[in-house]
């Protein structure tokens, strides 16, 4: 594991020097690239994940660049206008009680995405959202079928449509209720952005297969707050039609860990000196909070919790 990160920036530059990705989306705005062709290099699943734009291999952030699966076994890249930015609001937050009567399920080992979306369907979270009360569904992978769209190119705007085939999908959690399908793509922490595809891809494999209405949402759950982004895609044919419909924040009654904790920690911690090499700084106190909740379970290596929150391995 301990070059994984490495090998994916080079692996690209590589890719890109190799068979001229750069000339060859000068020439004709896009190049199609298969799995196997990745996997000269690199494994194409963890080469084609990048979540958030951050995460993107410099080559790409440095040109404008982004990468989208069109069919199961190739991908296409070109300047698309893949993510989508989130804003937190400053908006009161929603008393959620823990239901004491749970002894599988607690706030406090909330150790992943799936359980904290199951933890808020038992609180009745979900059923607050969108005023209905609901079932968990479907989870896990599935083919997307066929479909076409339209994306933005963020240098001209330009649109330009795309042909999907059977690409693979992954969604977190679908939740259905008496008039909706909810499907939820979650995190474990504060993000800045997320890429658009996480929702569009399934929204459209189920718009116009269900008689009932489909709701995006993007969730993130950090320090027992759940914060929930209700999208809609104003245009079904357009990637980038995506808006922001709500924004909720519920918060468990159950103690959170507050700076006034952290201090108080360090006031009675026995400290060292520091090392004479650079040292980082944290500026953000919620992501301070989210990496001890992914260390809590098991062991990271460096080069894992760089992918995760797209920090410098240093």
């Amino acid at each position: 594991m301990a070059t994984k990160t490495i090998n994916r920036e080079s692996s690209w530059e590589q890719i890109f020097e190799k068979y001229h990705i750069l000339d060859e989306v000068e020439k004709n705005w896009i190049y199609e690239i298969s799995s196997d062709t990745i996997k000269e290099f690199w494994e194409p699943r963890l080469m084609t994940k990048y979540d958030h734009y951050e995460q993107l291999p410099k080559i790409f952030r440095e040109n404008h660049l982004s990468i989208l699966p069109n069919r199961n076994w190739s991908y296409l890249i070109w300047p698309f206008s893949t993510h989508q930015e989130i804003d937190y609001w400053d908006i009161p937050l929603r008393k959620i009680n823990h239901r004491s009567d749970l002894q599988s399920l607690k706030p406090d080992n909330l150790f992943s995405e799936a359980v904290s979306l199951n933890y808020a369907l038992a609180t009745w979270m979900i059923k607050d959202l969108v005023w209905e009360v609901c079932e968990l569904t479907v989870s896990w992978r599935m083919k997307s079928s066929d479909f076409k769209f339209n994306i933005s190119n963020p240098i001209s705007w330009d649109d330009r449509e795309i042909e999907v085939h059977n690409a693979q999908i992954e969604i977190d959690w679908w939740y259905e209720s008496k008039s909706k399908l909810i499907l939820v793509e979650a995190k474990k922490w504060k993000c800045d952005d997320f890429i658009i595809r996480q929702l569009y891809y399934p929204y459209r494999l189920r718009k116009g297969k269900v008689n009932k209405e489909v709701v995006p949402v993007f969730m993130t759950e950090s320090n027992w707050v759940f914060s929930f982004f209700i999208f809609k895609f104003e245009d079904e044919n357009n990637y980038n039609s995506i808006k922001l419909v709500k924004q909720v924040n519920y918060i468990v009654d159950f103690k959170p860990i507050t700076e006034k904790d952290v201090n108080s920690l360090l006031k009675n911690t026995k400290t060292v000196k520091e090392p004479e090499v650079p040292f980082p700084q944290a500026n953000d106190f919620e992501k301070c909070i989210n990496l001890l909740e992914f260390l809590e379970n098991w062991e990271k290596t460096k080069e894992e919790i760089a992918i995760e929150y797209s920090f410098d391995e240093r």
